[in-house]
């Protein structure tokens, strides 16, 4: 009866208990725990909270859009290597020029901190154990989609309201498919705490086994 109770006291304190059984499952099966996942929305911070690994992403908390993120992977040692500019602007979190490319820090509230992170988290970045995610929203071109053939990496993955079978790393996801582009992919199911992005795709499969292909359907899931 008392672990019972403990039990219940724990998924009470962390959250929905599917949610908390699935999490757990995805750590037991993680073998690659020191990857660079760069990302162009909050969905890096959420898989590493997920997986509870440290961050080895300067992308966390933050939004890059998709036309500008597929420039910012193109040329990543271009552009790491050049500073932050903090701009004024109407947004509610600081907002940052790097080079050219414009980068929302939403989950940050001050530029200072912003700053912080970003340089702290960017001498993490493991180069031989790259992934980069991205989708198909913010007016990113067909061109833009098919150059970042060119990026070097272990993995990339691009969440896409439509088929595309002359990209290997463009993964279709049905429920969009009378949109123009994906919706909002971390949304929540209610019931089971399960993210839009897991219905379709094995990421913690992808993390650990990904060889550099950039083909991404080995780790498509049907959805549902």
């Amino acid at each position: 009866m008392g672990r019972i109770k403990e039990t219940i006291k724990r998924f009470a304190k962390e959250g929905n208990p599917l949610l908390v059984i699935r999490r757990r499952t995805a750590r037991k099966k993680l073998q690659n725990r020191d990857f660079t996942l760069i990302t162009s929305n909050c969905i890096g911070g959420i898989i590493y909270h997920e997986l509870g690994v440290k961050f080895y992403s300067p992308t966390i908390n933050l939004r890059i859009d998709s036309d500008q993120f597929a420039k910012f992977v193109l040329k990543i040692e271009e552009y790491l290597a050049k500073d932050l500019r903090f701009i004024q602007t109407e947004e509610n979190c600081p907002v940052a020029l790097l080079d050219d490319i414009k980068i929302y820090f939403t989950h940050y509230k001050t530029e200072e901190e912003a700053l912080q992170k970003w340089q702290e988290r960017k001498d993490r970045i493991q180069r031989d154990n790259l992934f980069i995610m991205l989708n198909d929203r913010d007016g990113i071109s067909d061109d833009a989609m098919a150059a970042l053939f060119q990026v070097k990496c272990r993995g990339m993955v691009m969440f896409s309201a439509k088929k595309r079978p002359e990209i290997p790393y463009a993964l279709y996801m049905d429920c969009y498919k009378d949109q123009p582009c994906v919706g909002n992919v971390l949304e929540k199911n209610l019931v089971t705490g399960k993210r839009v992005y897991e219905r379709y795709f094995d990421y913690v499969r992808w993390l650990n086994e990904a060889d550099g292909s950039l083909n991404c359907a080995p780790f498509a899931k049907r959805g549902g």
